[in-house]
């Protein structure tokens, strides 16, 4: 788990320096979590639980789409169980990718300045 970590934050700095404002604005782009949050009290309004079911379903549309009917990926159907989780994790991977500039890449450590990559000695 910890190097799925430094992988999707080296990815996630690495697009932030690329993009600073563009990055910033995905924050918007969370669906999932932005609605499960919204349905986590105990007494919660059933447009909020028909708008999570609405939000998970087009998340799945979008990967299937992507990753089936584009990319052909026989892989898809084995992973599905991990979109959730991995949606939910995205935040947290975003956040974290405004903690630092350094990247670990394959073994070597880099620091992004001005959108490139300096070896740190």
């Amino acid at each position: 788990m910890r190097e799925f970590f430094r992988h999707q934050v080296r990815w996630s700095r690495t697009i932030r320096a690329a993009r600073r404002w563009g990055y910033a604005g995905l924050v918007f782009t969370f669906g999932l979590p932005w609605r499960a949050r919204r349905c986590c009290p105990l007494r919660v309004r059933l447009w909020a639980w028909i708008l999570l079911a609405l939000t998970f379903f087009a998340r799945l549309a979008v990967a299937f789409t992507a990753a089936a009917l584009v990319l052909g990926d026989p892989q898809f159907f084995h992973d599905l169980v991990l979109l959730p989780l991995r949606d939910l994790i995205a935040p947290i991977v975003w956040a974290a990718s405004f903690m630092g500039s350094r990247i670990h890449w394959r073994g070597d450590v880099f620091e992004l300045k001005d959108g490139r990559l300096i070896a740190v000695k």
